[in-house]
């Protein structure tokens, strides 16, 4: 019924304009809420002496390295990249995914 995914559709534009963060599933579209950022071990980083710079570049190396960039569907059980979806198998790190659309662009 046209009716129905309608509301549904309107449904779901209002939990996204509610919490923007919001993942969708690129399997089943099912919304999900991304992984908790990693907690800081006060030991391992000196956050007085660290510049911006070092900030910038330490958070960066981590959402492109760890993990915790795939997220499973709580929907589905689907596993994605919460960066880039399906665009990559869950076994490539985003870093060598983003070198290769690189190297393929430089290419061209």
């Amino acid at each position: 019924d046209a009716n129905s995914v309608l509301w549904k559709r309107y449904l779901r534009f209002c939990q996204l304009a509610k919490d923007s963060s919001l993942l969708t599933c690129p399997q089943c579209e099912g919304l999900n809420s991304p992984p908790p950022p990693p907690s800081l071990d006060p030991c391992s980083v000196n956050t007085a002496q660290e510049t911006k710079e070092q900030s910038n570049k330490r958070e960066e190396s981590n959402q492109m390295h760890l993990p915790r960039n795939i997220i499973t569907c709580t929907h589905c059980q689907h596993l994605f990249c919460q960066y880039h979806g399906n665009a990559h198998s869950t076994d490539t790190p985003c870093q060598a995914y983003v070198d290769s659309v690189q190297m393929s662009q430089s290419e061209q």
